[in-house]
């Protein structure tokens, strides 16, 4: 139960503030039906989701360890100074038009691949007992940061305070890998 909670945390708090968030909110803005572009996130997510729980899985049996503390270590710091330095530019999608649901799980998807949340699953992944445990926790972590983008659009911002949950969660991310690192190389136990 602990790598469901902890995937849960540690993806809510990541993808807050986080690109796909942002685009959850452009693409309900942009083509005014919530229930298409939530069903396209649910599948860009799932399918994502899937991957990255397997790879980390799979990783799982092929190195020792120590190596995936280390793996985690580095998802971790990675992710949580991606939270405090990021700034990329986001490609509205305002070009794509195939529709709803194939811009809204197209353009997610595509997003996901690559983020930080996904090397943070299949760390989460590598050390839980029960794949399902992180693969449904980062369902419902990422489910929790772009659902309210979706229904909340541009309001969002202003019920969360996105920037300051992001500096913190930041923080916290990135203390916590080298927290993993120093277990990873036996400096605290």
């Amino acid at each position: 139960m602990d790598s469901f909670l902890i995937t849960l945390l540690v993806v809510a708090i990541a993808e807050m503030g986080d690109r796909s968030q942002l685009l959850s909110a452009v693409l309900a803005i942009r083509f005014k039906n919530d229930k298409l572009i939530i069903l396209g996130l649910v599948l860009a997510t799932i399918i994502n989701c899937a991957v990255s729980t397997y790879l980390g899985t799979a990783i799982k049996g092929w190195i020792s360890m120590d190596a995936l503390k280390l793996f985690a270590a580095i998802a971790y710091i990675t992710g949580g100074i991606g939270m405090l330095l990021w700034y990329r530019p986001l490609d509205l999608l305002e070009n794509w038009n195939i529709g709803t649901f194939a811009t809204s799980f197209l353009g997610l998807f595509i997003l996901q691949i690559g983020d930080k949340s996904q090397f943070i699953i299949g760390a989460n992944a590598a050390h839980a007992e029960h794949w399902q445990l992180p693969f449904l926790g980062a369902i419902i972590g990422i489910m929790i940061a772009n659902v309210p983008a979706i229904i909340f659009k541009e309001e969002l911002s202003d019920i969360i305070p996105l920037k300051t949950i992001r500096k913190i969660g930041g923080i916290i991310i990135t203390i916590w890998g080298i927290i993993m690192a120093m277990q990873a190389f036996r400096i605290i136990a």
